[in-house]
C-alpha cells in the first residue's frame, strides 16, 4: 500500500483500542451471544479499526467473517464485559497478521 493509500485509511477509520488474552476481539451481546475473532498477532493490545467501505482495506488483510445485526457489541478486553462500541448492520471482518493485532470491521450495505 503506498503512504498516500494508509493516511487514507488511517484517516477514515473509527479506532477504537481493546485488550486481548485469548488473542481476539470480542463481540457480540453480552449474555446471549459473543465471539471472538482473532486478531493475527496474539495477546496484548488489539487495534478495531471500523471503516465506511472496502476502499479502506489495506492490501494484505485476511477477510475471516461477516457479522450482522443490531446491536452487535465490541467489547473493551476478550475476557471482560464492558462494550466500547455498539454496532448496527452487516459488516466484513478482517484482520492483519503483519501489522500486530488490527482487526478491520467494513461497513456493507443490505
Amino acid at each position: 500500500m503506498k503512504n498516500e493509500e494508509k493516511y487514507k485509511t488511517e484517516a477514515m477509520a473509527e479506532t477504537l483500542p481493546t485488550m486481548s488474552d485469548v488473542g481476539s476481539v470480542k463481540i457480540g451481546i453480552e449474555g446471549k451471544c459473543t465471539i471472538c475473532i482473532p486478531n493475527g498477532y496474539g495477546d496484548g493490545p488489539t487495534e478495531v479499526r471500523i471503516v465506511p467501505n472496502r476502499d479502506y482495506i489495506p492490501d494484505g488483510a485476511s477477510f475471516l467473517t461477516t457479522v450482522e445485526g443490531e446491536e452487535i457489541g465490541i467489547f473493551s478486553y476478550d475476557c471482560g464485559s464492558e462494550v466500547v462500541k455498539t454496532l448496527s448492520g452487516r459488516f466484513g471482518i478482517y484482520n492483519m497478521h503483519a501489522d500486530h493485532g488490527i482487526v478491520i470491521f467494513e461497513k456493507w450495505n443490505r
